[in-house]
This record gives structure tokens, C-alpha cells and sequence, in this order.
């Protein structure tokens, strides 16, 4: 059975089947599965790649995957820090005309990270509760 997913910003008709999500199969994606090797190689966990299923889209395996326990450890922290980075991206660019960030700040985009910045350093104890460490 599938499960439409909604809320990702680069793919329409994403589905999960099972213990996999499926995505449309596009020209960069054998570039992208085999950069995602590379990274996997080099000791970064990321969703193992299936290949195509039968209605030709990418499948990847998503649940099973786990951060080892130092990154778990770090995360509640990391994401605040990380959200605060996007946000001063965001406003340098804003700052010194650079685009399209320049507008996506101005259109709001900037407010919103710094508010998830926010909400991330003033939950991280709550963060760390969900993750378990």
C-alpha cells in the first residue's frame, strides 16, 4: 500500500511502500546514488539505495536508519547552532544583495529560522528526551 508523503520542496509524487520511500527516477539520480556511496563510504549513515522499482522510481530504505550514539549525543545542540547558521546565511545575503537568498530573507524565510532557532536551544532538553540520550 502507499503512503503519499507531503512536505518535502523537491519532488512531487513522493510515496512510502513498507519500509521504503519511492520518488520519481530522474536524470541525476544515478550521480546522486552514486555521491551517496561515497558519503556511506566514508562513514556517514545515510538511507540505503534500492535502485528502481517496477513504476521505475528510486527506492530507498528509510526506517532502520540510526545516527551512531556521538552524533545522537550531539544533536539537541547541533540543531539550534545549525537553524542560527541558516538564519545568518540568510541575513548576510540579505545584507549584500546576494540571490536569491536576499529575498527569501526578506520574504520571511529569515524570521523563520531564527524562530526555529530559537525554539531548537530553548526545547533542547526536550530534543534530547525524543532522542533518547
Amino acid at each position: 500500500m502507499e503512503e503519499p508523503l507531503a512536505g518535502g520542496n523537491a519532488t512531487a509524487s513522493v510515496v512510502r511502500v513498507g519500509e521504503t520511500v519511492r520518488k520519481p527516477w530522474l536524470s541525476s539520480t544515478p550521480a546522486v546514488a552514486r555521491l551517496m556511496a561515497v558519503v556511506q563510504d566514508a562513514g556517514i549513515d545515510v538511507p540505503a539505495h534500492l535502485g528502481a522499482d517496477a513504476a521505475a522510481r528510486l527506492a530507498a530504505i528509510i526506517d532502520g536508519y540510526a545516527p551512531a550514539d556521538e552524533l545522537r549525543a550531539a544533536l539537541p545542540a547541533t540543531l539550534g547552532t545549525r537553524a542560527a547558521a541558516m538564519h545568518a546565511m540568510l541575513r548576510d545575503a540579505a545584507a549584500s544583495g546576494v540571490e536569491p537568498w536576499s529575498t527569501m530573507f526578506t520574504e520571511g524565510h529569515g524570521a523563520y529560522w531564527a524562530g526555529v532557532a530559537e525554539y531548537a536551544r530553548t526545547h533542547e532538553a526536550e530534543w534530547a528526551r525524543a532522542l533518547d540520550v
